[in-house]
């Protein structure tokens, strides 16, 4: 039986990918590349360089064919976006009407990409440093506009019981 393995470098995918070799499974080795990693500006994380190579060399030792799929953007777009957006309707929960969320996105920059992870910490601090201690809550505004080329987080505004501006 054919199996694909998703191998990230680390022991226990090695290990699976070896133990269905050895029980005769054909096995396929894949990582995912979610980031470009040629960007300092995204730093050191997961699923980088190294753990690549680490991945490969393991199935290279093991005999079998490993790929590489590239779910950069896909992964941005989806998991990355999708996270931002479940974090705040969590957040929104737990706060109620101290929070608001004013997502002023044009459209135009909608497929514009931003390095993945660079908008929910700054997103989560806004929360837990600017709204947090305010009994009055605020406003988180995150906005992108066309012609720009910049994406942006603009934090906290305070309001008063009524949500009017300070």
């Amino acid at each position: 039986m054919r199996v694909l393995v998703a191998m990230s470098g680390g022991v226990d995918s090695s290990v699976a990918a070896a133990l269905l070799a050895e029980a005769g499974h054909d096995v396929v080795g894949v990582a995912m590349r979610v980031f470009d990693h040629a960007d300092p500006a995204r730093g050191r994380s997961c699923c980088g360089p190294d753990d690549l190579d680490d991945a490969r060399a393991a199935a290279r030792a093991l005999g079998v064919p490993f790929y590489v799929m590239n779910l950069e953007e896909h992964f941005g777009r989806t998991v990355v976006d999708g996270f931002v957006r479940d974090y705040l309707a969590l957040e929104s929960l737990r706060l109620g009407p101290r929070l608001d969320v004013d997502w002023q996105l044009d459209p135009a920059t909608l497929q514009d990409e931003i390095p993945p992870l660079s908008l929910q910490p700054l997103v989560e601090n806004s929360v837990k440093h600017g709204l947090g201690p305010k009994v009055g809550g605020g406003t988180i505004r995150i906005g992108a506009s066309a012609g720009t080329g910049r994406l942006r987080l603009q934090g906290v505004r305070r309001t008063t019981k009524d949500r009017t501006p300070d």
